[in-house]
């Protein structure tokens, strides 16, 4: 329990609580003097954690604090079979690296962000088609079904939203590659026939399913487009091309595969917050927020009665703490 001392009611001073876990920020420019004298302790820690960080690992975890590294090595390879796929052969074959970001809010909304958010990491070799490096991008989107199902909770669409819509193209290098594989329909059509009449160019399109990474004419760290679900827009970039080295999986059925991913915010119940939430609910009056959170009981006990729901509301599937590494409970 907190305790106000008498003073602080007479002199209306600021109460400062007292933490032995250094404060997030810049380094003070004078860390030998205090006016209070009350966060030297703080300050001190926080000068040595910056000291001994030789490799900068402080800032990088400030900028992704929410990124996990996975292991690009061949221990992760063992279970995979030989005879899935021909041997990579260091120093000959080409090791692509691509870096995915968070899609861009089209309409009403705008994402306010000042920078691009890190989603995902490929690592591909170049004999690996488009089509399958874009089937390894992480996205929201493409497991989110956004349907009511208020009145029957029990009855879940049958398939996810990249089932039903698996239409997508990439835009690199003034290229549009198509993804043309059964069920899929030209994204790029009206943005080309667009393009034309305002003189902007006459861009050219290639199936993904026939192109290789290795096929490509690139440039390191130039921002491409990817499009998917009707106007979810991701921005990506070509950071690294290398040759496969002797440590690296040589195993080729194990690509492309992520080499770090962004571990997403948790979204708790908003009843518990205890549990991670597993539904989203619209419009309804018994609760203060809208939208709010419920995890599978909060859910069921507190807006369903003898399997009828209570009042006017709508609810859909929520699925994004499934895509987090580290799950949480419910």
């Amino acid at each position: 329990m907190i305790q106000v001392s008498p003073e602080h009611l007479k002199t209306g001073k600021e109460l400062m609580l007292h933490t032995n876990v250094p404060a997030v920020g810049l380094l003070p420019k004078d860390t030998n003097t205090n006016k209070d004298g009350d966060n030297l302790n703080i300050v001190k820690k926080f000068k040595l954690r910056v000291e001994r960080d030789r490799r900068n690992l402080y800032v990088k975890k400030l900028k992704y604090r929410g990124m996990r590294l996975l292991p690009l090595s061949q221990e992760d390879t063992e279970d995979v079979e030989i005879s899935k796929g021909p041997q990579l052969q260091p120093g000959k074959d080409l090791l692509f690296r691509v870096r995915f970001y968070r899609p861009f809010l089209c309409g009403k909304e705008r994402n306010n962000s000042r920078h691009s958010v890190f989603t995902c990491d490929v690592v591909a070799p170049g004999r690996c088609g488009l089509a399958a490096l874009r089937d390894r991008v992480v996205c929201a989107n493409d497991a989110t079904m956004r349907l009511d199902v208020a009145a029957a909770p029990h009855l879940q669409p049958p398939t996810i939203a990249r089932d039903l819509f698996p239409s997508g193209f990439l835009f690199i290098n003034n290229v549009f590659y198509v993804d043309e594989r059964e069920g899929c329909i030209d994204y790029s059509a009206p943005i080309r026939e667009w393009a034309k009449k305002r003189g902007l160019g006459d861009f050219p399109k290639k199936d993904m399913n026939s192109v290789r990474l290795d096929e490509l004419v690139l440039k390191l760290g130039h921002p491409e487009v990817y499009v998917h679900q009707g106007n979810c827009e991701h921005l990506f970039t070509f950071s690294e091309v290398r040759l496969v080295g002797a440590r690296d999986p040589l195993v080729s059925s194990a690509y492309p595969r992520h080499s770090a991913v962004l571990q997403h915010q948790t979204v708790y119940c908003t009843t518990c917050a205890e549990f991670g939430a597993k539904w989203v609910v619209v419009g309804c009056t018994r609760v203060p927020f809208d939208p709010a959170f419920f995890c599978e009981t909060c859910f069921k006990l507190y807006l369903y009665k003898d399997g009828q729901k209570i009042g006017d509301f709508k609810a859909y599937s929520y699925r994004g703490n499934e895509m987090n590494v580290l799950k949480p409970l419910g």
